[in-house]
């Protein structure tokens, strides 16, 4: 579900999930991550991307 800014958050991949602390109480059963989320675009802005191609297809290279 995107926020009302338009703009998706995301986690990184390699977020740690860790189980939250509570002082009374039953132990909560549910993890929560160990990071902050990031805005989707803010994301994919660090990453650099490449065209490849895979094959020759009729109409031409096929390529993304």
């Amino acid at each position: 579900m995107s926020t009302q800014s338009g703009e998706d958050q995301v986690y990184p991949a390699g977020v740690q999930m860790v189980a939250s602390t509570t002082t009374r109480g039953r132990p909560r059963k549910t993890l929560t991550p160990g990071q902050q989320s990031i805005s989707a675009k803010a994301m994919l802005a660090k990453m650099s991307c490449r065209r490849i191609t895979w094959r020759h297809g009729t109409k031409g290279p096929l390529q993304a």
